[in-house]
């Protein structure tokens, strides 16, 4: 453009015949002057106060596009690397909870051995039901040793674990995945039926229950074939020989005893039920009761949402202009599908349509570098104004305008003001586990009397299958076992004692893995720090 001064003033964006400043244009700038403006070799400004101007103008800008709802906020690169952040502390927090959860399990499953053999002899032996509680222990030293009451039964027990539904496929996949090569990995293997899987776990149920009492030798490592086979000399399950005989009169009396030997391997299998359900009602119950971190829906219904105000019409108006059949059909029809969350057919969509942030693609040849940064960084929001219908009667031309949203601000400050948690496997530990422990209490004193009856069963119909059933008083080691066992105080009292040992240790338990627990939780700042990345990103 040379020395056209006009030119260059319309170039930058001046009128031809304003005034041209005074002063020389190449000199630099005075940085002591009030308002240090300086330019480019082009003519634009590049201060950095006028940059920051800007910046503030297009921010508050998008804020309020954004408070009216005609905008929604684009999600940033800070923004994107928060969640990622967030999301990974969630995923280290599941990690946590869970293996202190299967902590807590090998604790309380450990404590529960320790205590289930003293609390066993209590409610079968009439001995242990008769010495003073402070005794109890010293009276089972005499009897047996400390190694030997932990092993008795233990082989048993693990394997009849291993037997549950899950852990039985995970066990058999993990050891058959060892094994084989990796070719045959996704191989379907055929497991055994539930109902015989049942059928083997309660056996080896009783023959460590039998082998914790004292009934059969506690040096044992399994059951051998023949106690599973019913009616072997082996087998709890007591089948007296049929009859030679074969009349209605020799199998109704054979039928009797039949029926008394099934009874107490069919009353465990239900007694194994009853136990379950009535743990499950206590455990449930009791969460329920205790505090533990719950989060809030983001989301509020649509009832709870006031309704939007009503439009002003102007004076008048409403009663000098008739509305026909097909108006009213078309608004009932917009106002069903708004509640549905649907468009309506022939009419405006149920919601304004929202645009994301948008930059203005500029094809100036002039635009640099740092020109476009500041446009990326700074994104000024617009929206398009359709034009309304016309009302030629009461407005003459057609009226622009642009309708916005019910304010819901009120709503959403009391949603926002709700305290909010994560709620993971760590933080939901102590409750969980507390409630594990105490329903488990509860479940072991309210099932104790069904179980001295169960377990007398069992034992008097192993010990006396070769009598024929003779239910009477028979001496096991020294003990007595009754068949019906009489109920005296001392009895609960000992009871109540192993019990209240049995909360004391599992109290322990639940403390230790709180601890831990709340030795690895990290708030939301303690993790940004730990990762290096502060919540200034979002700020910028």
């Amino acid at each position: 453009m040379g020395q056209l001064e006009p030119l260059i003033s319309q170039a930058l964006g001046r009128s031809p015949y304003d005034d041209v400043a005074p002063g020389d244009p190449n000199a630099p700038a005075d940085p002591q002057s009030d308002n240090p403006q300086m330019y480019d070799e082009r003519g634009r400004p590049v201060n950095e106060e006028t940059r920051r101007i800007n910046r503030d103008i297009i921010r508050s800008h998008n804020e309020v596009m954004q408070v009216i709802g005609v905008a929604e906020p684009d999600t940033g690169a800070a923004e994107t690397q928060a969640q990622a952040l967030a999301n990974a502390h969630g995923s280290y927090e599941n990690s946590v909870g869970n293996n202190l959860d299967m902590l807590g399990g090998v604790l309380g499953t450990s404590i529960a051995w320790g205590v289930s053999g003293i609390r066993q002899r209590v409610l079968l032996y009439d001995l242990y039901s008769q010495v003073p509680f402070h005794e109890l222990f010293r009276l089972h030293r005499q009897y047996q040793s400390w190694p030997s009451y932990l092993y008795a039964g233990l082989p048993s027990f693990i394997v009849g674990t291993a037997l549950l539904p899950n852990q039985l496929s995970r066990a058999i996949d993990s050891i058959l995945g060892s094994i084989l090569p990796a070719s045959l990995g996704d191989m379907q293997f055929p497991y055994l039926p539930s109902s015989i899987v049942k059928y083997i776990r309660i056996h080896l149920e009783v023959f460590s229950l039998m082998q914790r009492v004292g009934i059969i030798s506690p040096t044992a490592f399994l059951p051998g074939l023949a106690f599973f086979w019913p009616g072997s000399t082996s087998s709890p399950f007591y089948i007296p020989p049929l009859p030679s005989p074969l009349t209605y009169e020799t199998v109704l009396q054979w039928s009797l005893p039949f029926a008394c030997g099934a009874a107490p391997f069919v009353g465990y299998f239900f007694y194994g039920i009853a136990m379950s359900r009535v743990s499950s009602f206590f455990t449930r119950n009791i969460e329920q009761r205790l505090p533990q971190p719950r989060t809030p829906s983001w989301r509020v219904p649509l009832r709870e949402l006031p309704p939007p105000p009503p439009s002003v019409v102007p004076g008048g108006l409403a009663e000098e202009q008739p509305r026909n059949a097909g108006d009213i059909a078309r608004d009932e029809s917009i106002s069903r599908a708004a509640h549905e969350g649907q468009p309506a057919a022939g009419g405006p969509p149920a919601g304004p349509a929202r645009r994301q942030s948008t930059a203005s693609a500029r094809g100036d040849e002039f635009s640099s570098d740092d020109e476009g940064g500041d446009i990326i960084s700074a994104t000024l929001i617009s929206f398009d104004v359709e034009a309304s219908e016309a009302n030629d009667t009461h407005h003459g031309a057609a009226a622009w305008s642009a309708e916005l949203r019910p304010n819901m601000s009120e709503n959403r400050a009391a949603v926002a003001q709700e305290p909010r948690y994560r709620v993971n496997a760590l933080t939901t530990l102590p409750s969980r586990m507390a409630a594990d422990f105490l329903g488990a209490v509860a479940t072991r004193i309210v099932t104790a009397p069904l179980a001295s009856v169960i377990w007398t069963g069992i034992a008097n119909c192993y010990l006396a299958r070769g009598d024929g059933l003779a239910f009477d008083a028979l001496a096991i080691f020294g003990f007595t076992v009754s068949a019906l066992p009489h109920w005296s105080w001392q009895r609960s009292r000992n009871l109540l004692g192993i019990e209240l040992v049995y909360f004391t240790l599992r109290f322990g338990a639940w403390g230790l893995t709180t601890s831990l627990a709340k030795r690895y939780f990290m708030s939301d700042e303690e993790w940004e720090k730990k990762h290096g990345f502060t919540s200034e990103f979002l700020e910028d």
